[in-house]
């Protein structure tokens, strides 16, 4: 599904683990806020170029599910403000940067976060998504500079992964 040059969707959304939301080129900030179901189910979200997109589902949880669960931004930067679900975890593609102001994790992420490409910017506690296991791929990096973890939030690194220690 994608959206047209108004802000609506060119088809009428069914969303299932197969689903993939295709964002056009932004030229300034474009906010989209709710308009989903309470949990929303989807495979994939693709930003073709980023540069002030702000996705906000408002109450609602994003339950990334289906074969590689994505999110891909192509270039710039994207803001996602949701609570994230994923059993499957989910890869972070294309050379552009996310930044996760994740509004909470309490619905369920306990798959991994593997950023294969761009960068991973944690703006909020939630940043990381509570998964305990973030795997880097060369070339890919984390950043959580914006973050104060406390005494049991620590990030270990070993060569390829990092993860959040409780």
């Amino acid at each position: 599904y994608g959206l047209t040059d108004a802000g609506n969707w060119n088809t009428t959304p069914t969303f299932n683990s197969s689903s993939v939301l295709n964002f056009p080129s932004s030229t300034g900030q474009i906010t989209i806020v709710g308009g989903f179901n309470s949990t929303t189910t989807l495979n994939k979200m693709v930003f073709s170029s980023g540069n002030g997109w702000r996705f906000n589902s408002g109450l609602s949880t994003l339950n990334f599910a289906g074969t590689d669960p994505t999110i891909d931004v192509q270039s710039g930067y994207v803001r996602l403000e949701f609570k994230p679900q994923s059993s499957a975890g989910i890869t972070k593609t294309g050379s552009g940067q996310v930044q996760a102001n994740f509004q909470s994790v309490s619905e369920g992420f306990t798959g991994d976060l593997t950023i294969s490409e761009g960068s991973w910017r944690g703006l909020n506690n939630y940043g990381l998504a509570d998964q305990k296991t973030v795997n880097i791929l060369s070339g890919a990096s984390l950043d959580m500079s914006s973050v104060s973890f406390g005494a049991n939030g620590i990030i270990t690194n070993s060569s390829s992964y990092a993860a959040r220690g409780y």
